[in-house]
């Protein structure tokens, strides 16, 4: 059978040289090795032109279907870093064996079942419909219909300011917003909403491509997730392996590529919105918009799940009918944590199209009203949410670590340009519960499911989780005095945080790196939650134990070549402050990763250089600030495998030093979690106060004294703290 089609286009032609339709020419067009070749026939039926696009996941490809004689998609599941193909030599994939062959298995499953559900939905106007689907060549194919036109982004590049009228974009997006009502209630979402892929014909009409194919592979192999993530259109649930994902997730997505269409701007990274949200909405911008519309937008960009619309259906409706939104959704909207900025709230709006033009609004705080903050102690309170930015840019092993202690011999002295002593937490409480959520949740892919309809995560918005001003209970000058009377010439760092009140309170040199002896146990602690979470190892690993010195704890040489578990090593570190266990944690996650994950999480001041012997304690560093956040993360149920419940377990020295410093000062009647670490010249210590009445962080160092004066320091520091913080 003779063809005369353009691989390019598939328009008919003769002749040889370029395309005269698209300038495609065949003569000089050199796919990559791993692509199959133009001219390829599939399943009997299928002629295969050049590549469209390739993901981390699939190759796209321009076909021809012979029998129906028309214009195709298909698209070729090729996981990259699981197969191999040279097409010069073959058509079919060569896949790589062990644990990525059972990768490779279950995401084909997927994606074959994915392409089957979705083509139950072949006539639906807003979404690019699947007309079939085959394996061949030891992979998947899918075929879908070909979508004439350019992408929403190319569009937008080609208007004036790279943006388009409000009005239009709204009418636009509605048959997107229908298909994708019909294609939630199966139980599908597509994870990848954004201007790229949405494709616009000459008569406006728009159609979303790449629907779930892709995306599917993403639930089996989690630690990949990152790679497909788009910055300003991805919310903050899709960056957590363990996030819960609904018709919300599509929801932010639909939102942000609306914000980008109508105000030229791409949207602040979620995470980044996380810790002081200061997105701007569109009439600040200086865009014409519906008031109660706008209030819409930015319902559907709000950071947390429970803030935004829980499905398309109640999106679409307050579009249609925003009135609703133009009076008493700010109070309403405000009381949530992370609820987006107030733009346009006024009176005597009417029903008809009143708009907003950059005159309303306010964005100085993240409910949209200022809030009364009291400095930032080193850039510490936002560390807490960047696990997800570790996931997208951690590469483990790799990553070496800045090692210089330029200074440190000599604390710097703190300027008057040095932040305040306390600084407002912008974190909801809310954090166990919602982690609690989403590792319960059975959602982790791109589908959920469809009989929890309607169901979206919570968020608490009672009064006291509310955003409001709060009076510091503690004094710097209090706090330094005491170090200054009692620590006999020492250098000394403290920092608490109070989980009731969620203030930072510090001592001067908090945020400065000092050796931190023991308390480096809890940088490696941190460390090995976060591998654990992300699949690098689990607390069941087996570790061959060697016995390094005479230090404090329980292990002893007869211990040495015997294997235990990371569970248990850590366990003895902890309970006991075994530095040979610490050792053996430490040698089997290595020196590099904990300043890795430490430094990529932003505690700039981490810097573990030694395992501990006879002298190495002194060798590394950490600040007090920095692993006070750390303790909050690991208590607070930011990790699923190292928790509150495995932190009241173990996070507790169970000898005789913890009467001393601040153990000695806390009355009985509240529990107590700490660790310490002393030599003849430092006591550091931290601790987990919890009672009815008081809850707080605290850590304190100190260096170059007499431990017994540093001890008796730490316990009139201690005192204070808790008479302070105590309601």
């Amino acid at each position: 059978m003779e063809i005369n089609l353009c691989y390019g286009c598939m328009a008919p032609r003769e002749g040889d040289g370029p395309c005269p339709h698209c300038g495609f020419d065949e003569n000089t067009y050199q796919p990559s090795p791993h692509h199959l070749r133009p001219g390829t026939i599939l399943a009997g039926k299928y002629l295969l032109g050049r590549v469209l696009g390739e993901g981390g996941f699939g190759i796209t490809y321009v076909g021809w279907d012979l029998n129906l004689e028309i214009k195709v998609a298909i698209k070729e599941y090729y996981p990259n870093g699981y197969v191999t193909r040279e097409s010069s030599h073959g058509n079919g994939v060569t896949v790589f064996t062990g644990q990525r062959r059972q990768i490779f298995d279950e995401g084909l499953a997927k994606f074959v079942d994915e392409a089957r559900r979705l083509g139950k939905f072949f006539a639906l106007p807003g979404i690019v419909s699947v007309r079939d689907y085959f394996q061949e060549n030891n992979t998947g194919y899918i075929v879908m219909e070909f979508a004439q036109g350019q992408t929403l982004k190319a569009l937008l590049e080609t208007q004036p300011g790279s943006r388009m009228s409000a009005d239009v974009i709204f009418e636009m997006m509605k048959p997107v917003m229908e298909s994708l009502i019909i294609v939630h209630k199966a139980g599908i979402i597509h994870r990848d909403i954004s201007p790229d892929n949405l494709m616009v014909d000459d008569r406006g009409n728009v159609k979303l491509l790449d629907f779930g194919a892709a995306r599917s592979f993403l639930a089996v192999d989690e630690k990949s997730l990152s790679v497909m993530l788009k910055p300003g259109y991805a919310p903050e649930e899709q960056y957590r392996s363990r996030g819960q994902q609904g018709p919300w997730t599509d929801v932010y997505a639909l939102c942000a590529t609306i914000y980008r269409a109508i105000t030229g701007v791409v949207p602040e990274e979620s995470l980044n919105r996380l810790t002081g949200d200061v997105l701007p909405p569109p009439s600040q911008l200086g865009v014409r918009i519906h008031p109660g519309q706008e209030q819409v937008l930015m319902k559907g960009l709000a950071v947390m799940a429970g803030d935004r619309f829980k499905d398309m259906s109640e999106l679409k409706a307050a579009l249609e009918n925003p009135g609703p939104y133009m009076s008493g959704m700010a109070d309403q909207t405000a009381s949530k944590p992370g609820a987006p900025a107030n733009a346009s709230t006024g009176k005597n709006h009417s029903a008809g199209k009143n708009y907003s033009d950059g005159s309303a609004g306010n964005s100085s705080g993240k409910n949209g009203k200022q809030r009364k903050t009291y400095g930032v102690l080193i850039g510490i309170a936002a560390a807490l949410f960047i696990a997800a930015a570790v996931v997208m840019g951690m590469v483990i092993n790799s990553v070496t670590p800045d090692t210089s202690r330029a200074d440190r011999e000599t604390l710097p002295e703190i300027s008057e340009d040095q932040p305040q002593t306390y600084a407002y937490i912008p974190f909801s409480k809310n954090t166990q519960e919602e982690s609690e959520m989403a590792q319960t949740g059975e959602n982790q892919g791109e589908t959920y499911d469809s009989e929890t309809e309607g169901e979206t995560p919570e968020t608490d918005t009672s009064a006291s989780e509310t955003e409001r001003e709060v009076e510091p209970r503690m004094s710097e000058d209090e706090l330094d005095r005491i170090l200054a009377d009692y620590g006999g010439g020492a250098d000394f760092s403290v920092c608490a945080l109070d989980m009731q009140d969620w203030l930072i309170y510090s001592s001067s040199n908090s945020g400065y790196p000092m050796s931190a002896s023991s308390l480096s146990n809890i940088c490696t602690l941190f460390t090995v939650a976060w591998m654990c979470d992300n699949g690098y190892m689990t607390l069941d690993d087996q570790i061959r134990f060697s016995y390094t010195f005479n230090g404090r704890g329980i292990k002893t040489e007869a211990d040495d070549g015997s294997y235990f578990t990371v569970r248990e090593l850590l366990s003895d570190m902890l309970r006991y402050s075994d530095n040979n266990a610490a050792n053996a944690v430490m040698n089997y996650v290595t020196l590099d990763n904990i300043n890795a994950v430490c430094q990529e999480w932003g505690f700039s001041s981490v810097d573990i250089n030694r395992i501990y012997d006879a002298d190495s304690a002194l060798d590394n560093y950490a600040s007090a600030g920095d692993l006070v956040v750390m303790l909050y993360a690991l208590y607070g149920g930011l990790f699923e495998s190292i928790d509150q419940t495995y932190m009241l377990e173990n996070f507790c020295i169970v000898d005789n030093t913890g009467s001393q410093g601040i153990g000695s000062a806390i009355p009985s009647g509240y529990t107590f979690l700490n660790h310490n670490g002393m030599t003849t010249e430092k006591y550091n210590e931290a601790a987990i106060v919890l009672g009815e009445d008081a809850s707080y962080i605290v850590v304190f160092m100190s260096d170059n004294g007499k431990m017994e004066n540093e001890a008796e320091t730490a316990a009139r520091a201690g005192e204070y703290i808790h008479e302070s913080l105590t309601y």
